[in-house]
């Protein structure tokens, strides 16, 4: 208890409390955004092996005991866990179902600028003057930039855990969606995440015709204390 303290004093401790607090937070959600982009990366990798036939189960054993042994301790790369990346993968990847309605989504509240034609002209013309632009790889650029907004405005804004929550849980796109759109903007922790779940959440809300689309406007910029960053990192939470 803080003694003989002004309120000038308590209202500088107060600041100095904050400014930790938020730096925390950019640390953590930092480390979740990584954490996020690792797992699908890995994902990826196992999942075109494993297409391919180039690798199988007993690959993927092999690989979980190799990582073991050369990060001694490290959690979540087990064969169980290096599946889960895999499924990860296949679920939000590009041309999935996931990736396609959160592309509709999009598409659907995307606003439509009208553009006079000759000033469209001269922007698209000035200092561009005989460039060729393949449409194959605009199409590329755009996919790439789709897929960046996609893992960055949703994806790497939710935990492992929560993740792996609604993996398990959920069977459609929609619902899937539903549920990342809904962690991120109530700042759902696992157990209330689960209980959400468990309730048919979704269902019921479809029922009562709330819109899905409409909170992806929403999307806060959070942060989850989440164990498979401490456990990545080898720390003990604070």
């Amino acid at each position: 208890m803080l003694k003989n303290t002004d309120l000038q004093t308590t209202t500088d401790y107060s600041n100095i409390v904050q400014l930790i607090q938020e730096a925390r937070n950019r640390a953590f959600r930092k480390v979740n955004e990584e954490l996020v982009y690792l797992y699908y990366h890995i994902g990826h990798i196992v999942s075109a092996k494993v297409a391919t036939g180039t690798w199988g189960d007993g690959t993927v054993n092999e690989l979980a005991n190799y990582i073991d042994l050369e990060i001694p301790g490290i959690g979540g790369f087990n064969r169980r866990g290096l599946y889960r990346m895999k499924q990860f993968y296949e679920t939000y990847a590009v041309g999935s179902d996931c990736y396609t309605a959160w592309i509709n989504i999009q598409d659907k509240e995307k606003s439509v600028t009208i553009v006079s034609p000759m000033a469209a002209q001269l922007k698209s013309s000035k200092g561009r003057k005989n460039e060729k632009v393949s449409p194959a790889a605009t199409q590329i650029q755009t996919t790439d930039n789709m897929q960046n907004r996609f893992m960055s405005s949703l994806l790497t804004r939710v935990s492992w855990t929560n993740h792996l929550e609604i993996l398990s849980a959920t069977r459609t796109a929609e619902e899937k969606l539903f549920y990342l759109i809904m962690t991120n903007k109530d700042k759902l922790k696992k157990l209330e995440l689960r209980r959400q779940l468990k309730s048919c959440y979704f269902e019921r809300s479809m029922l009562s015709k709330q819109n899905v689309s409409s909170a992806m406007t929403q999307l806060p910029e959070t942060i989850f204390k989440d164990p498979y960053v401490f456990e990545f990192l080898e720390l003990s939470e604070l």
